[in-house]
């Protein structure tokens, strides 16, 4: 089918206009305006690399004919066009207190055009002249980066992430859910009592302002990966060792059910994660429920349930 997507919109930096011509197969494209929504809206568009390489992902599974982005703001526009993966072309021009102090074009088959009009600077000044050239360099720089603009690549932990999010969850993970962070730092900090862990250094700690054990490397794994929505498929994989897929499924199958009455299973889920990461960071193995229980902020009911949720897992992997 063929998708066509004309937006405009007017946000706190400036403007952003993104039009985009495309076909695929099959495509949901509720799920693409709402992300489309999202990065209008809500995140920075000062870095056009960024800006393709996020739109890029958000189209992944379509196959791209047209591409047009022009953002402005009080102190740029920006304009780049893509045919068939192409760059076409890019426009940028650079104002200070309302005057243009450079404008760069480059067009396919004319070449690049640079007016460089600071009338300020002097370049027998060498502070002047450092400057000049480093800011004609990075955009270049800049320009040069557009040609070959993919989408998002996954690495090797991120997929084991998604992989094991799968497993676990019995369900394929969507990182532009609000609850996303939630549900992959509790997975990881529960997966961790029974050896199952990432090979990036993620180490957690209990933070106040989550009370909730978070790591913040994997935070940054999880936002970076916004853009890709729902994962449904893709064409990396990573396949686990059977005896870890195990664990991880019984583990997953036996905290579900554990949070499954719950008014509010996110809630149990950090409450869970809170006893694991107590027994095993933060408390002797010898704790008892009452240490626990005042660690964790958790009634002793709670952690008596989680405590018997770790011996019913252990029973049924030993099995």
């Amino acid at each position: 089918m063929d998708i066509n997507i004309n937006k405009r919109k007017n946000t706190k930096e400036g403007t952003i206009d993104i039009r985009y011509r495309g076909i695929a197969d099959n495509v949901d494209l509720n799920k693409i305006n709402a992300l489309l929504e999202d990065f209008i809206n809500n995140h920075s568009h000062d870095n056009m690399t960024d800006n393709i390489a996020n739109l890029r992902t958000i189209f992944r599974d379509s196959q791209e004919q047209f591409l047009l982005v022009i953002c402005k703001d009080d102190t740029k526009i920006e304009f780049v066009k893509y045919e068939n993966l192409d760059l076409i072309l890019y426009e940028k021009t650079r104002k200070d207190n309302n005057k243009t102090r450079y404008k760069i074009k480059y067009e396919e088959g004319n070449g690049v055009k640079l007016d460089y009009n600071s009338r300020d600077a002097h370049i027998n000044n060498r502070n002047d002249f450092d400057f000049m050239s480093k800011e004609i360099y990075d955009v270049l720089n800049e320009m040069y980066k557009l040609q070959g603009i993919k989408p998002l690549s996954i690495r090797t932990d991120e997929l084991a992430m998604i992989e094991i999010y799968r497993l676990f969850y019995n369900e394929n993970p969507d990182f532009s859910k609000d609850d996303i962070n939630i549900k992959i730092q509790a997975m990881l900090s529960i997966l961790a009592e029974f050896g199952i862990v990432l090979s990036v250094d993620y180490g957690f700690s209990l933070l106040e302002k989550t009370e909730m054990p978070l790591s913040l490397t994997l935070e940054y794994m999880i936002n970076r990966l916004y853009f890709l929505g729902e994962v449904c498929n893709i064409d990396e994989s990573i396949k686990l060792a059977s005896d870890k897929e195990k664990i991880i499924k019984i583990v997953g199958e036996y905290v579900r059910k554990a949070i499954n009455n719950a008014p509010d299973q996110n809630e149990a889920l950090i409450s869970i994660s809170k006893v694991f990461y107590a027994g095993r960071y933060r408390l002797s193995p010898n704790s008892d429920i009452k240490e626990l229980s005042e660690f964790t902020n958790q009634t002793p009911n709670e952690v008596e349930a989680t405590i018997k949720l770790v011996r019913e897992i252990n029973s049924k992997i030993e099995k």
